[in-house]
C-alpha cells in the first residue's frame, strides 16, 4: 500500500504484489496469479492478463521475454530462465490439459487468434496479409469479436509458441531514445479452450464448454521532447 500526497488530494494505491529489478521471471509468473486465470479458463471462464505501463517499463519483457520475439532464437536454457508470463502460462496450460484429459478421458481443443490495434486499425498478426482495419462486431451468442480475424486450431505447445513468436515479429515497432524496439501497438493473443461434454439429462446430447485466456500487451505511452517543442506520443 502506497500513500501519495498531492496538492489538494492524497491517493492510496493498493498492490497485490510488487517486484523490483532483482525479481526473476519465474517469481513474477508464480506470484502474479496467472495460474489461477489459466485454471479458470479451462473451467469455462473468460480471463485476461494485461501488461500496462510507460515506454521502456518492461511490458513486453514481462509478457514475452527479453527482446520480445528475439528470445525464441536463444538456446533452451536461456529461454527456460527468461521466458515471460505468456510462454510460461502456455506451458502450464498444456500441463493442466494433459492432467485434465487423463482425469476425464475427454479431449480439449485449443483455438488461437492474434491481433494488434495500430493507428486505430485492427491487424491480423497470424496472417498479416489479411486486410487492415478489421471490424469489431457483436452478437448475443458470441459477444464482441473481430470479424474475419484468422483463427486456427493447434495441438501442441510448439505450435502455440510459434504463433506467439511470429506475431511478435509482425508487430508494429519503432525506435526512440527510451527503447530501441518499442511496441507501437496493442497486441492481443487469444487462446480459446473448448471441451465437448455430455448433457447430464440426456447422455446422447453434447454441449461445448468454452473458456478463453487473453494476453494483452498494451502499447507504451511517453512524451518525448523534440526540437522546436514538438512532442511525440509513442
Amino acid at each position: 500500500m502506497i500513500d501519495v500526497e498531492g496538492g489538494q488530494h492524497s491517493r492510496r494505491f493498493t498492490f497485490d504484489s510488487v517486484f523490483d529489478e532483482r525479481s526473476t521471471q519465474e517469481e513474477v509468473f508464480r506470484y502474479s496469479g496467472i495460474k489461477r486465470l489459466v485454471d479458470l479458463a479451462i473451467e469455462g471462464y473468460v480471463a485476461t492478463c494485461f501488461a500496462y505501463g510507460q515506454t521502456g517499463s518492461g511490458k513486453t519483457h514481462t509478457m514475452v521475454g527479453p527482446g520480445g520475439a528475439a528470445i525464441f532464437r536463444m538456446d533452451e536454457n536461456y529461454r527456460a530462465k527468461n521466458f515471460g508470463i505468456a510462454p510460461r502460462a502456455i506451458n502450464y496450460l498444456f500441463q493442466r490439459l494433459r492432467e485434465k484429459t487423463q482425469e476425464t478421458n475427454t479431449p480439449y481443443f485449443i483455438r488461437v487468434a492474434y491481433c494488434e490495434i495500430y493507428n486505430e486499425q485492427i491487424r491480423d498478426l497470424i496472417r498479416p496479409e489479411n486486410p487492415d482495419n478489421l471490424q469489431v462486431r457483436g452478437s448475443i451468442e458470441d459477444g464482441f469479436y473481430v470479424e474475419n480475424l484468422y483463427q486456427t486450431y493447434i495441438e501442441t505447445i510448439d505450435e502455440l509458441l510459434t504463433i506467439l513468436e511470429e506475431g511478435e515479429l509482425n508487430r508494429a515497432m519503432a525506435s526512440h531514445h527510451l527503447n530501441d524496439m518499442s511496441s507501437r501497438s496493442h497486441a492481443m493473443l487469444s487462446i480459446q479452450i473448448e471441451q465437448d461434454l455430455q448433457e447430464y439429462d440426456d447422455p446422447q446430447e453434447q454441449m461445448t464448454r468454452q473458456g478463453k485466456l487473453t494476453f494483452v500487451d498494451l502499447a507504451g505511452k511517453c512524451h518525448l521532447r523534440l526540437k522546436k517543442s514538438t512532442s511525440l506520443i509513442c
